[in-house]
């Protein structure tokens, strides 16, 4: 499904005189780290394409492809597709096939803040692009829906001898109170024959969270909680504006932690626009995890275009 997806987006973005708008975009980002020594911890690279076109009768096709170079955000440090989907939408919502992000973000909004480190709360479960997917995704009112369904799914925890046996569910809620409050929750269901993210085998995993906007003033408070069946993590934070920059810090423990790192990590990030830019940006990042002796601070810069 998805080599087939690739080479109709390329072919969409090609042909950009068939749609109404097509948009090509990207992000550059370069970081430095201190550890035990300073070393250059991303080169990231990020070209995507985007089109739409209205069919009438409210109907819009949508699709998108992006390829990326990462070394960070456990990427793979090569120059790789990292999604691709075709989508119509409509007042009903919107049906979408291929790599398209999942549901973590209804519960990790203020809590899955880092650039350099993912949350560990979100992250325990499943918080990145369900590959060779279908889904869905409506909105109805104050509450927002996610449902998906992958097929052929791949990976260490997948083998190709079974891979035609291999699918995953994702379900995914969040209410919205107000414009400020929002609580929401995503649930993975793994195939009998094979994990997805941190969910093994025929297990089912769920994170629950919420997002504070205190009064719309800019201070967020977030929390999350996970459970992958065979770990719990628990994830709270804040983000505040501060001189012109964003500031923000956040406090995780979870059973995975406990087995590699102690069981608590504190992390923290600083950052803002560059001069009047409002693509460039720059950012620093602190990350400590009790009783292991790897704390670090990570610098960076980089535009979007």
């Amino acid at each position: 499904m998805k080599k087939t997806l690739i080479g109709t987006a390329i072919a969409l973005a090609m042909s950009g005189s068939a749609f109404a708008e097509t948009d090509v975009g990207g992000q550059i980002r370069f970081g430095l780290q201190n550890t035990d020594e300073l070393e250059a911890v991303s080169g990231k690279l990020v070209i995507n394409f985007k089109g739409m076109e209205d069919l009438g009768n409210g109907l819009e096709f949508s699709y998108g492809i992006e390829f990326e170079n990462d070394s960070a955000d456990k990427e793979t440090n090569q120059f790789h597709n990292d999604k691709s989907w075709i989508a119509i939408g409509g007042d009903f919502g919107k049906i979408i096939g291929g790599e398209y992000g999942d549901f973590a973000g209804f519960a990790c909004g203020g809590t899955d803040l880092y650039n350099y480190a993912g949350s560990i709360a979100c992250d325990t479960v499943h918080n990145t692009s369900p590959a060779d997917a279908v889904q869905y995704r409506g909105s109805f009112g104050m509450v927002n829906v996610g449902a998906a369904i992958t097929f052929d799914a791949t990976g260490p925890t997948a083998p190709s001898t079974t891979r035609d046996d291999v699918s995953h569910t994702l379900f995914g809620l969040q209410v919205n109170i107000g414009d400020d409050i929002s609580i929401g929750a995503q649930m993975v269901n793994a195939s009998e024959n094979g994990g997805i993210g941190g969910v093994p085998a025929d297990e089912t995993g769920t994170q629950i969270g919420g997002t504070w906007n205190i009064m719309g003033s800019g201070f967020v408070l977030g929390a999350t909680l996970a459970d992958d069946s065979d770990d719990d993590a628990t994830g709270i934070a804040i983000q505040m504006p501060l001189g012109g920059m964003s500031v923000a810090v956040s406090a995780e423990s979870g059973d995975a932690l406990k087995k590699t790192a102690g069981g608590e990590s504190v992390h923290a990030s600083i950052g803002s626009r560059l001069g009047s830019s409002e693509d460039a940006y720059w950012g620093a990042e602190f990350h400590d995890y009790d009783e292991l002796d790897d704390e670090s601070i990570t610098v960076y810069m980089g535009t979007n275009f």
